[in-house]
């Protein structure tokens, strides 16, 4: 996997970045909010692939990760205006097992709002105070000094000091101050938490620690509850992963670009530049050794999307790697950029996860524009193509990437729109009845790509013979 930077900032726009399980804090200032944020990720590697060891990991067992926040919010704000989650720029490629984790994080976090779902930018957000599982609170005086942070030992629980808008005036409450559990249970009524007020004299320590994801230079993984793991990083595209602290929209005013307003201070995980370009950054040139791969169906999110995987292996049977991931404006095509190399075999492959009483489908390959095959696909099977049968049923004249070549011949330019598909690779998934018969076996004609002309090659230096 690549390696990962962390920042972090008052904004997406204002990051710098975060010296993870240093114990040095990040300051974050705004007209909105001032404090410091802190990282400790267990097993993390840096920019330089060293691993810092941290006494946090041993004052908390059990988790393996942390984001921790002390600060003030400058304005007014009421508990339940203050949200808590993650966003993203573009829609996720999701594993199988998507509908189990999310009942995990719903059985976890009761007030969890998302749209993970989402075509456009994906959200999960929940109440900072009910969604923490550490959450201390304490009244300050103008020009008080603040406690040191991150402080020595990990953040505990206190919520004697709340400021509410009850008779009492205070949040001296049993249920709010005896344990995490009962603090985050009781904050799961919206109309306690619109009773709690935070304002400038309103020191806040957060921890937001669990363990269900553990980091290695090897990957990521989710575990979730039965003893299931899943490696994430297959289906991460590299976009940055943010956690964000941000002010609540009504739903009246959520659009599906914008679920939330404006964000306080924000944590986020990415890769590191340098190995996105030494990896995946072909889709810059049109010299660049690439080819892409474009994954069609009804309706269609990422290279996995309602059950349909697809993804290009190499003669060993190894999966390609896979850079820049994008759904179309029509939401019915995916693309994606591979690395290539001419001379080299390749075959381009698919799982159905939808099970047993899935579709059927006809899986129908192109390269370079022209049809190149199909095969019929049972529900919840896996599928593969290796190539074009051009003598038998049984005998394939496999993929393999080619140099395009060129010439300056002005009659070439007759058959330019044939160029706007070269150096793509294209598996459509179609639905078909369940009783349909295969045609006979008729082999197949596949010439490859003729020269075209310099002008027409739009993309890349490679082609499929």
């Amino acid at each position: 996997m690549p390696r990962l930077r962390i920042l972090a900032g008052p904004s997406m726009s204002d990051l710098v970045p975060v010296h993870v399980d240093s114990g040095v804090p990040v300051k974050v200032s705004s007209d909105a909010f001032e404090g410091q944020l802190a990282v400790f990720i267990k097993g993390f590697a840096d920019e330089d692939g060293k691993v810092r060891d941290s006494d946090y990991f041993r004052k908390r067992s059990g988790v393996t990760w942390s984001i921790q926040m002390q600060g003030r919010f400058l304005k007014e704000y009421t508990a339940d205006d203050l949200l808590f989650g993650n966003i993203f720029d573009r829609p996720l490629k999701l594993p199988w097992v998507f509908s189990v984790a999310v009942k995990f994080m719903n059985f976890v976090d009761p007030t969890l709002e998302h749209d993970l779902g989402s075509s456009s930018k994906p959200w999960a957000l929940s109440p900072l105070i009910a969604t923490m599982p550490y959450f201390a609170h304490r009244r300050i005086q103008p020009g008080a000094p603040e406690p040191p942070f991150p402080p020595k030992e990990p953040t505990g629980d206190d919520t004697t000091q709340l400021r509410t808008t009850s008779a009492n005036g205070n949040g001296k409450n049993a249920k709010t101050k005896d344990s995490p559990s009962k603090r985050r249970g009781y904050f799961t009524n919206a109309l306690r938490r619109q009773e709690v007020v935070f304002g400038p004299e309103d020191l806040v320590t957060t921890d937001f620690c669990y363990d269900f994801l553990t980091f290695s230079p090897d990957g990521i993984l989710l575990n979730l509850p039965g003893g299931l793991s899943i490696e994430m990083t297959k289906y991460w595209d590299g976009q940055p992963v943010r956690f964000v602290c941000c002010e609540r929209l009504k739903k009246e005013e959520r659009t599906a670009e914008r679920a939330w307003g404006r964000i306080l201070w924000c944590v986020v995980i990415e890769p590191v530049e340098d190995d996105l370009r030494e990896k995946g950054s072909t889709r810059s040139t049109k010299s660049g050794s690439s080819a892409r791969s474009a994954f069609h169906s009804g309706a269609t999110r990422v290279m996995l999307h309602r059950g349909y995987e697809v993804w290009i292996a190499d003669s060993r049977g190894q999966p390609l790697p896979e850079y820049q991931v994008e759904v179309g404006e029509d939401d019915s095509v995916v693309t994606c950029y591979i690395p290539s190399e001419s001379g080299k075999e390749f075959s381009i492959c698919w799982k159905d996860h939808n099970g047993p009483m899935a579709n059927h489908t006809s899986m129908r390959t192109f390269v370079d524009g022209v049809r190149a095959g199909g095969k019929r696909c049972y529900p919840g099977v896996s599928g593969k193509r290796d190539g074009v049968r051009t003598e038998s049923a049984h005998v394939y004249h496999p993929f393999q990437f080619a140099p395009l070549q060129t010439t300056d011949d002005e009659d070439a330019l007759c058959g330019v729109g044939a160029s706007e598909q070269l150096g793509t690779i294209e598996l459509r998934v179609v639905h078909i009845h369940p009783h349909v018969r295969s045609a006979p076996f008729k082999p197949a004609t596949f010439a490859g790509v003729s020269r075209v002309h310099e002008r027409s090659k739009k993309a890349g230096a490679h082609c499929v013979t």
